[in-house]
């Protein structure tokens, strides 16, 4: 953060762009569960992360190649 002379965490905005950026990549996940069946427990992980069913953050996702 120093590095950058500023923390974008303190940043009024960070909790919207951190919120979408956490929707896309479930979007993303979600077209890839949709073409792989083994992928699907974890998107069902991250839709219940996103909607506040597996407590605070940070979550625990696996990444989906």
């Amino acid at each position: 953060m120093r590095e950058y002379g500023h923390d974008v965490t303190a940043w009024a905005g960070f909790e919207t762009l951190r919120d979408i950026r956490e929707f896309r990549m479930t979007c993303m996940a979600a077209q890839v569960a949709g073409e792989n069946p083994a992928r699907h427990d974890e998107i069902v992980l991250r839709l219940a992360c996103l909607r506040g069913d597996r407590g605070p953050r940070p979550w625990h996702w696996t990444a989906v190649p």
